[in-house]
Order: C-alpha cells, then structure tokens, then sequence
C-alpha cells in the first residue's frame, strides 16, 4: 500500500503507477469525479512527483560530490600530517641554537603541535609553512635561509609540503559548502514529500470508497487492500487460536511405567563396574 513508511524510492514508484493509472483509466476517472477528484487534480499531482523526483536527484547528485570533497580532504589531511611531521622535525634541528628573535618557526611549529581540532592544525600548519617561504624569500632573512640549507631545505621543498595542506584546506571548504547545499535541498525535499504524501492519502481515501465493490482496481492502482472475507477468515483463526481446549490434553502412553522405571533404575559405581 502506498505509505510514509515505505523508502522513498518505493513511494514515489507505487505513487506514479497510482496516478498514471487513475490517469489513463476512464472508469477510475469517473468514480474519482464522484468524490469531486478531477482530472485536473491528477495532473498537479503528477507535477508535484516530477518536482519531487528532480530534487531527490538533485541531492543525490550534490551529496556525491559532497562525498568527494571529504574522500580529497581525508587523503590530503594524512599528506599534509606526514610533510609536517618531516620539516617540523627539520626546523626544529635548524633553528634549535637560533637565537630568540629568530625562534618564531620554531613556535609556529610548537603551536601546530598543540592543536587538537583538525581543521585548527591545518589552518596552522598552513601559517608555518607560508610563514616559512615569507622568510626564504625576504631579502632580509638571509639567517632563516641559511639555517634550512644546513637541513637540506629549500623553498621549492616547502611549497611542494604546503600543497596538500592547501589542498585540503580547500577540500574542507567545499565539503562545508556542498554540506549546506545538500541539507537545502532535503528540506525543500522533504516540505514537498509531505505535502504530496497527505494528498496521496486523500487519493487513497477516496479510491477504498469508490472502489468498494471493485477491488480490482485497488490492485491496478497500486494499492493493497485485505478483502473483508480475507479479514474474517484471518480473525476467525485468532479466535479458534485463543479459545482455551475443552478438554484437558490425555498424554500418549509411553510402553513404560515411570513408577517401576524409578524404582529398577540403579546407578553403578564407576570404580568397580558395580
């Protein structure tokens, strides 16, 4: 029977069969406009599930790529773990005996480490390693440059490191962004199922009334309903079930007297066979 409870998939199928049938039928047509259920009303309904069935594909469609931007962000957060863990690790040995003016890599690094939330260590992983081509690259800091060629860190080295940090900086913001989508539109979705459903439910309401003497069109429409014979039968049964037996049950006989049983049966001592 078309119902709410049903997946959405098997809803909105068992509804299209429901009224394309209503809707080629003239017979269905006719006790329907009974009811003051017109063809007219049919065709909105068939609207509205063309507009649900768009939506329903338009948020599988942004939930796919909101899958995508998280599988991108999850392999990007493990690339961008492992290059800070190498030049982290290389800053540190660099500027260990640097002066105090010339320690803040190696602050931005202890910060990094502190960071409990992904996304704060990505964000401040990014500030270290941008941190850290500013300094290369400033004509001023020819100390930081210094320091790193003694590690073998060069500022090609760096950007090639800050790539997936960025990368799934990027991909995280996306997510967000196709996450917000997404929940738009399984709302206006789902506003749209419910409002069709309770119309749905009118059109199933008004077919068990007119179609009360021709269940067989309850069944063309796609909708399941017990005959009242069916019903009596499956009622009938549950009583005889429930009736409690007139007679006590009389037990089968065994072949053997349980008394003289008891009173042969002898138990034998293990130790001696006795």
């Amino acid at each position: 029977m078309i119902q709410i409870y049903q997946s959405l998939p098997f809803f909105l199928a068992n509804s299209l069969v429901a009224l394309t049938a209503a809707k080629k039928d003239d017979v269905v047509k006719t006790l329907f406009a009974n009811y003051n259920l017109m063809e007219a009303d049919i065709d909105t309904l068939l609207l509205q599930h063309n507009g649900i069935r768009q939506l329903d594909r338009q948020q599988k469609k942004i939930h796919e790529r909101q899958y995508q931007a998280w599988r991108i962000y999850d392999v990007q957060v493990v690339l961008a773990r492992a290059s800070f863990f190498e030049y982290g690790r290389l800053t540190e040995i660099a500027f260990v005996a640097a002066p105090e003016e010339s320690r803040e890599l190696i602050k931005l690094c202890k910060t990094v480490k502190r960071s409990k939330r992904v996304l704060a260590w990505l964000e401040n992983t990014d500030k270290f390693f941008s941190r850290a081509i500013e300094e290369i690259e400033s004509t001023e800091s020819d100390y930081v440059l210094t320091r790193y060629t003694t590690v073998g860190v060069t500022k090609e080295k760096l950007e090639a490191a800050l790539e997936p940090v960025a990368k799934a900086l990027e991909a995280k913001a996306d997510h967000i962004n196709w996450k917000g989508d997404a929940e738009e539109k399984i709302r206006d979705r789902d506003a749209d199922i419910m409002d069709f459903f309770e119309k749905m439910r009118r059109v199933v309401d008004i077919a068990e009334l007119a179609f009360k003497e021709k269940p067989q069109y309850m069944e063309k429409l796609a909708i399941t309903r017990l005959s009242d014979g069916y019903k009596r039968q499956v009622k009938d049964d549950k009583k005889k079930e429930e009736e409690p037996p007139t007679e006590p049950p009389t037990e089968e006989p065994t072949g053997t007297d349980p008394q003289t049983t008891d009173d042969t049966t002898q138990t034998t001592d293990p130790t001696t066979g006795q």
